[in-house]
């Protein structure tokens, strides 16, 4: 097993936990980009005169588009957030138990899981958002 006190495993250590935080706000931009992607859409379609059936539903696949895509770099963000958690776990495998309690590290029952509701409350976010704008977009414009 590697000695935590080595300094290349030291260096892996923290360059894991920068990674981790990177992809956490990677994770909130890409819903922040997301939602003004799909207010976009709602802006674009509201400032035409009028709409036709055939641009709200070019509007509506844009909307899919967006959801799918935000879906897909979402949940992408989070598997590499849970192959971050597991190296780090491996790393933390080497503390003794002091310094395990010393720097409070537990052991995720899965490390796939953890921050997972964070994720799912974005996809919700998106989704809702566009099923919210697609039905503006086909009731009231």
């Amino acid at each position: 097993m590697a000695d935590m006190s080595s300094k290349p495993v030291e260096t892996l250590y923290r360059v894991f936990f920068d990674e981790m935080k990177f992809a956490k706000q990677q994770q909130w931009t890409v819903t922040n980009y997301l939602l003004l992607l799909i207010a976009a859409v709602l802006g674009v379609t509201a400032a035409l005169k009028t709409t036709n059936g055939s641009e709200k539903t070019f509007a509506s696949f844009l909307l899919l588009g967006v959801v799918i895509a935000g879906w897909y770099f979402l949940l992408k963000l989070q598997f590499y957030m849970a192959k971050l958690r597991e190296r780090i776990e491996r790393i933390e495998d080497t503390f003794t138990v002091d310094e395990k309690k010393l720097l409070g590290v537990e052991k995720y029952a899965s490390p796939g899981s953890h921050g997972l509701p964070f994720t799912v409350m974005m996809i919700a976010a998106i989704t809702t958002a566009a099923v919210v704008v697609g039905y503006v977009i086909w009731t009231r414009l």
